[in-house]
């Protein structure tokens, strides 16, 4: 006969209801029993081990933190009411992050028996992450009503705090504030009335632009401040092929190499064409961009379309995180501040960079105006 599987449900069913009849027996007068006797290590194992561990170790301290909350949790003679005060104390107003150091300042204040030590860890470890959580929601549901709605700004904002708590813990945090936000959001609508929260809405939908915005353009800077200003162009040569004067500059820029030959006619330029090359999987891969050409596929109905789609062949070689990275760097790598000349850095910037700077620019208005639907 094939043996049933038991559910988590069950588990903690079962588990619930012996905890409670043993508080109740304790109740009559019938033995000693406390919150440690349930999270002995030993004890903790042989449970999640008979019931075919579909509760985890976690779940089962939860469940049993869950079953003794508002009760007067003792661990022998020793209350721990005696210590929630000071704990919190410790942590919110001392600013201790560090458990071992806390657990040394409790068992100082309180005269704790080594022996009794590692019974009362768990509890104060169990009280630390709900005053951390704690905490981190009130910070959370700030910065959300101040506009701050980007999840990685967000987490980066919580771990300054310096909780030891690990990061899924913090985003399942993010993640519940948000939901609390937009709902108060949505009861706030109603209060207000129908006819305001066109108002509200249009209030919130601008913080979120801001908000975006203004991340979006401190990346830029330091993607611009990081990668746009070295290294240098050199001029490695200089001759005349078929009647023109040829430059062409290089630059070696991380593993890529990028030429910008630079063609004039009596002084003029006449067309610039940027190569850039790379070493992929052991074989040297090459992408060129004909100004002159680009020039002309701008001038079509459906030129921006075509435009963009050969730059994002660039990435190849490239080999930037995103599109949009491609776009900063093609828009203020290739001046005079990169010994480029005037001239051909002033025809790059008519006949490119404008165009790329366009293209930047739409991206900009598309990518605040996908990320501001979401909080």
């Amino acid at each position: 006969m094939v043996q049933k599987e038991i559910t988590k449900k069950e588990a903690v069913d079962e588990i619930n209801k012996t905890v409670l009849f043993l508080l109740r027996e304790k109740d009559k007068g019938k033995g000693e029993i406390d919150i440690s006797d349930f999270l002995d290590n030993k004890l903790e194992k042989n449970i999640i081990e008979n019931f075919d561990r579909t509760i985890s170790k976690d779940e089962y301290e939860e469940l049993i933190f869950k079953i003794f909350k508002g009760k007067d949790i003792k661990i022998g003679k020793f209350d721990f009411k005696n210590i929630n005060s000071f704990l919190e104390d410790l942590i919110l107003k001392q600013n201790f992050r560090d458990k071992n150091k806390i657990i040394e300042k409790i068992n100082d204040r309180f005269n704790i028996q080594q022996e009794q030590v590692n019974r009362i860890k768990k509890y104060i470890l169990r009280k630390y992450r709900y005053i951390a959580s704690d905490y981190l929601k009130g910070i959370f549901l700030r910065e959300l009503s101040e506009g701050t709605i980007d999840d990685e700004e967000l987490l980066k904002i919580g771990k300054k705090e310096r909780f030891k708590i690990n990061s899924e813990d913090i985003k399942n945090i993010i993640i519940m504030q948000k939901r609390k936000y937009q709902t108060e959001q949505k009861l706030k609508f109603k209060e207000k009335g129908k006819d305001k929260i066109s108002d509200v809405e249009d209030e919130l939908h601008q913080r979120r632009i801001k908000s975006f915005s203004e991340r979006l353009i401190k990346m830029k800077t330091r993607f611009i401040d990081k990668y746009c200003k070295t290294p240098k162009f050199d001029l490695i040569e200089n001759n005349v092929i078929e009647g023109k004067r040829n430059f062409l500059y290089k630059c070696l820029y991380g593993g890529t190499e990028i030429y910008v030959r630079s063609i004039s006619e009596q002084g003029e330029i006449e067309n610039v064409i940027i190569e850039f090359k790379r070493m992929v999987k052991g074989e040297k891969k090459s992408v060129k961009l004909d100004i002159y050409k680009i020039r002309s596929i701008l001038e079509e109905p459906d030129g921006l379309k075509t435009f963009t789609q050969k730059l994002k062949g660039l990435n190849f070689v490239l080999n930037f995180p995103n599109f949009q990275e491609v776009i900063w760097f093609l828009g203020n790598f290739m001046t005079e501040q990169n010994y480029i000349p005037q001239k051909t850095a002033q025809f790059l910037k008519e006949n490119f960079k404008d165009h790329v700077e366009k293209l930047d620019e739409t991206l900009f208005k598309y990518t605040i105006q996908k990320s501001s639907k979401f909080v």
